[in-house]
């Protein structure tokens, strides 16, 4: 399962904390990348796990200082779609 989590802290954050936070995130089991982004929310993870995304949240949810944890999942139906043009490309150069 590929998708993605946001998350929004509890109260604010000095630049330090956030960068902590950050490579603690990216330790955790399934986390590929994890960006700092402006908006409604902190945080959006890239997560590519063979449990369930929701699996993966619920170890944020645990966490006291997020305020919301939100999964995105990937849609697959386009993976095929995603491939073969790959493929059209690939054929392109020859």
């Amino acid at each position: 399962m590929r998708g993605y989590i946001l998350l929004k802290l509890k109260g604010n954050h000095t630049q330090d904390e956030i960068w902590d936070l950050i490579q603690s995130i990216e330790e955790i089991k399934d986390i590929e990348y994890v960006s700092h982004i402006i908006g409604l929310y902190d945080f959006i993870a890239t997560v590519d796990t063979h449990s369930t995304l929701d699996a993966v949240a619920e170890s944020f949810r645990k966490q006291s200082i997020f305020d919301q944890v939100i999964t995105l999942k990937e849609n697959n139906i386009f993976k095929k779609h995603r491939e073969l043009k790959g493929l059209t490309l690939l054929e392109k150069l020859r």
